[in-house]
């Protein structure tokens, strides 16, 4: 059985590596990369960022509404953040909440491909957990 699971896993990622670039994702003012040859990063601790700043909305404590929103952004070229959006909701104030967050976030280190800066896509989970 081991020898099994060992052996798909090695041929599912022979598959995904064989596999050629799919397109980019098009959105309305222009390509958003969403392949790389180095992806965007924050330069500092995403994580730490997350926990120092997020201001629990009080409607979310009174119901101990706890969860994860999760939001998709653009990178820019220059590293600004952009084109933010929740794709999993938790609840309306925690969704605001998740984006303030992320729109407020410092520049990033952008996205390169074909070794010139790009905008790129990227997600991030924003997790609400009561102590």
């Amino acid at each position: 059985m081991r020898s099994f699971l060992l052996t798909s896993l090695i041929l599912v990622s022979t598959v995904m590596y064989g596999q050629e670039r799919p397109a980019n994702e098009t959105v309305k003012d222009g390509v958003v990369y969403t392949y790389l040859d180095k992806f965007p990063s924050p330069g500092y601790d995403l994580n730490q960022y997350l926990i120092d700043r997020l201001n629990y909305p009080e409607s979310a404590r009174k119901t101990k509404t706890a969860g994860r929103v999760v939001v998709k952004f653009a990178v820019n070229a220059d590293g600004s953040i952009s084109d933010c959006k929740v794709t999993t909701s938790l609840s309306k104030d925690c969704d605001e909440e998740a984006l303030r967050l992320i729109r407020a976030m410092p520049a990033w280190h952008p996205g390169i491909y074909d070794g010139k800066p790009v905008k790129a896509s990227f997600v991030q989970t924003v997790i609400f957990k009561m102590d």
